[in-house]
């Protein structure tokens, strides 16, 4: 115990002994930085000091200026530095000369006009210090350009001092931690022994506070150097303002371009393949196509033993004539024209690919054998003779002009000969890794295999993703691969590996998951736990049913010509005009509206396209297209259309579609059968059609909504898409027709709503039918039906929606007119015919 105690004694006395040593650095730190504080006020005496000669020497010096130095912005920055107390802090003094630099760049540029260039130089003598102007202003500047020099290095002796307190401080720092260090050895060794540990506890806080204080210290020795350096930033910002003062024009042209670029980086394409390398943007490749197309390249050179593709390569350029006396005896060189050049040159470069310019120059170049040698032992075996083409005569030239007029050289032209055969036709390189038949026998199955699961496209994506979605009957690539191994087995065939079929995944531009925007939020709500899963299980039971209602419904449509199956859908809203250019991003566009629907049996499609100009969203358009689609679909002999769709509220299920549809049964003397997909699981054939018609849509500008309707007639040219162009004339309001006031299949509280009906069927005798379930037995719809005896059943009848048509708003119709400034003349007519408000 008591050897303990002497050793917390000597711990203790150590203890404080560092504390000591540590105020007495605090106090040389201390004195350095008044020190430094005694240094800057110096030099900046000196830098008043200096420009206040340097201004009484440019004032005598130049008489013609004398009458502006009173006003000019230099002297009143000058009265600032004498009115300021000498205590004022560096950075406002530094700031005080920074504005007499400027002031001073602005007076001259004001003084006199045709001292314009040497302004425009002034800037860059103030942040090089190594430019030296014509005239008497530039020499004076750059006096004090060297006097700012002298200064900055006296600034570069500060802050060598700052450093030197920096590494000191640095020296307190470790010797703090080696004082924490120690004292929690003691600590650990020693525990709770006896009240003495308290002591030393609280001088290693009194340590810590101190140590605390020191930082702070150094803080503001380093916030005060950071005040120096940035004087000099000053003075080139305030140059960079006096430059934009001076050509506002310019500025605007600027922010106008960089506004372009940033338009172009929102323009996103359509996102890559997962995981497949695009070789196209190789480097080596980029620069194999450049040089194959006589372009500027990169070439390979080695950089420190390394190979990059470093050396600079210049394009192919004609190049000049180089003829001996020769040529005039026995060659037809001087036949050859330089127009006839110049068009050989560009033919050659512009109009052949490269195995093509092989065969152009082997077919010019004749190989024969070598009559005379210089000695027995030469090494030249052939003779090489020159020709080039004038019109259909092939003529003979020297080697200089073959090579000047191709641009090409020549060890190029020995290869190239090496590579042709007897017939002329150059030889392409065996391919070393030959791929064996089992293997693609192998892929071939695979790719079958996939092929045959069931996909669809993104609902929400389509815009950004080509993927097609496997049906969520796979939580991972390996459950994939063992169905597929499985498969192989009761097929016979032989499988290939997890890492082969993902690459062949990847290549069909597959996926297995669903973004999240296509998700549902019944599903995804069962899987953060907020959704039973009683209910859960019922939510899919829909979905299954659902959907094989659909490809029964299908089967039985193409088995029986009697019935017809079709989906229908609104397609997303598009806008017009749709052009890659900046002014539409900041504007209000026309809205346009396709609803389309798709036949199952015979995949006919049809699409009904309006603009906000001719008709809205109201549930009077969507019940006089589907209507219409109908009456196309009637036939002799037709029994049943079923038309599948989902459950939106104002498109398909309202009492206006309905009777609709019951006006339309009573009428043809047909059954008419409403089903509707489970929500978030409404993915159907027709998405298929807006799936194509976006991508179409995404590869020409769209100046007027009939440029939309013509690209949909050509989306599918083996089965064109029939397109019906409306306007509001077309358009019927069948609020008139008054069999059912409400579809809601109850009456009371807790009776099922609207949104509940999974089935609504519609008999030629005037009554609706319906399903909550699809498993369930029709049901009379319990609702009072008025008689539909005595109705006319002509469409004249039904009056029209829209009596005039529909007016936009007035700022959405100046927005318009504004973007005819990037809409070509042909289409302003459409625009400045528009109903508005």
């Amino acid at each position: 115990m008591i050897q303990l105690k002497v050793l917390l004694m000597v711990e203790e006395m150590s203890i404080k002994v560092m504390v000591m040593l540590i105020e007495v650095m605090e106090m040389v730190i201390e004195v350095i930085q008044m020190l430094i504080e005694v240094m800057l006020i110096a030099v900046l005496l000196i830098k008043v000091m200096l420009i206040a000669v340097l201004l009484i020497s440019h004032v005598d010096s130049s008489p013609v200026n004398r009458s502006h130095v009173n006003s000019s912005p230099v002297n009143r920055s000058h009265e600032d530095v004498d009115r300021s107390p000498v205590d004022r802090s560096s950075r406002d003094v530094e700031r005080n000369h920074v504005g007499g630099n400027v002031g001073g760049t602005l007076s001259h540029g004001d003084v006199d006009r045709s001292h314009r260039d040497v302004n425009k130089n002034h800037k860059y003598v103030d942040r090089s210090h190594k430019e030296v102007d014509k005239s008497h202003v530039a020499r004076s500047h750059g006096d004090v350009a060297r006097s700012h020099g002298d200064v900055a290095r006296s600034h570069g002796d500060v802050a060598r001092s700052h450093g030197d307190v920096a590494r000191s401080h640095g020296d307190v720092a470790r010797g703090h931690g080696d004082v924490a260090r120690s004292h929690g050895d003691v600590a650990k060794s020693h525990g709770n022994v006896d009240e003495s540990h308290g002591d030393v506890a609280r001088s290693r806080g009194d340590i810590a506070r101190s140590h605390g204080d020191g930082d702070g210290s150094h803080g503001d020795v380093d916030e005060s150097h950071g005040d120096v350096d940035t004087s000099h930033w000053d003075v080139d910002g305030s140059h960079g303002d006096v430059d934009r003062s001076g050509n506002e024009d310019v500025g605007i042209n600027l922010i106008q371009v960089d506004h372009e670029e940033v338009v172009d980086t929102q323009n996103k394409g359509v996102r890559s393949k997962r995981g497949m390398s695009d070789p196209s943007k190789w480097q080596r490749n980029k620069n194999k196509k450049l040089r194959m197309e006589g372009k500027p390249y990169k070439g390979i050179a080695k950089v420190d033993g390394r190979k990059r593709f470093c050396a600079e390569r210049e394009e192919r350029i004609l190049g000049t004539r180089n003829c001996s006396r020769k040529c005039e005896k026995s060659r037809k060189c001087g036949l050859i024209t330089d127009n006839s050049r110049v068009e050989i040159f560009k033919s050659f470069w512009h109009n052949m690919d490269w195995s093509e310019r092989k065969i152009y120059v082997t077919n010019l170049v004749d190989q024969c054998n070598t009559l005379t040698t210089v000695g027995e032992n030469s090494r030249r075996k052939f003779t090489f003779r020159y020709f080039l083409k004038n019109g259909h005569q092939r003529l003979p030239v020297c080697k200089n002009l073959f090579l000047s007029t191709l641009g090409i050289g020549e060890y190029t032209v020995y290869e190239w000969l090496k590579s042709i055969n007897e017939h002329g036709v150059p030889v392409e390189e065996c391919d070393k890794q030959q791929k064996t038949p089992k293997v693609s026998l192998q892929n071939s199955y695979a790719r079958q295999f996939l092929t045959q699961l069931p996909k669809m496209p993104s609902h929400y994506c389509r815009a950004t993703t080509t993927k097609q979605y496997l049906e969520p009957l796979f939580t991972s690539f390996s459950e994939l691969h063992r169905v597929y191994v499985q498969d192989c087995e009761v097929q016979g065939k032989l499988a290939v590996s997890r890492k082969v079929l993902i690459k062949l995944f990847d290549e069909m531009n597959l996926s297995l998951f669903h973004p999240k925007k296509d998700q549902c939020d019944i599903c995804v709500g069962h899987g953060t736990g907020n959704i039973t899963d009683g209910d859960f299980a019922v939510h899919v039971d829909r979905k299954t049913k659902s959907r094989n209602q659909k490809v029964r419904d299908k089967e039985r449509a193409i088995e029986n010509s009697k019935i017809k199956v079709s989906t229908m859908d609104l397609q997303s809203v598009l806008i017009c005009p749709s052009i890659q250019a900046s002014a539409v991003y900041y504007k209000t566009k026309l809205a346009c509206h396709n609803f389309t629907t798709h036949n199952l049996a015979t995949r006919d499609v049809h699409c009904y396209f309006w603009h906000e100009g001719e008709g809205g969203l109201s549930s009077h358009n969507f019940a006089t297209c589907i209507q219409h689609y109908i009456e196309t679909l009637i036939e002799p002999g037709i029994e049943e259309i079923i038309l599948y769709s989902d459950g939106c509220g104002y498109q398909n299920r309202n009492v206006f579609v309905s009777n609709a549809l019951l006006y339309t049964a009573v009428k043809n003397g047909i059954t008419i059968i409403q089903k509707y997909l489970e929500k978030g699981h409404t993915q159907m054939e027709v998405d298929s059609v807006h799936s194509t018609l976006e991508r179409k849509f995404r590869k020409v500008p769209i100046y007027s909504p009939s440029n939309y309707v013509e690209l949909i007639k050509q989306a599918r040219p083996s089965q064109p898409y029939v397109v019906k162009y409306l306007t509001h004339t077309f358009f019927r309001d069948f609020s008139s027709l008054k069999y059912y006031d409400t579809i809601r299949p109850g009456n009371r509280v807790g009776d099922p709503c609207v949104h509940e009906l999974r089935v609504l069927k519609y008999l030629p005798s005037g009554v609706i039918q319906f399903k909550l379930n699809f498993d369930d037995e029709y049901k009379d719809l319990p609702r009072r039906r008025n008689s539909a005896t005595g109705l006319s059943f002509n469409m004249e009848i039904i009056p029209s929606a829209y009596n005039n048509p529909p007016p936009i708003k007035k700022s959405k119709y100046d927005h318009l007119q504004q973007l005819k400034a990037v809409i070509p003349i042909d289409y302003h007519s459409f625009y400045d015919h528009l109903p508005h408000d």
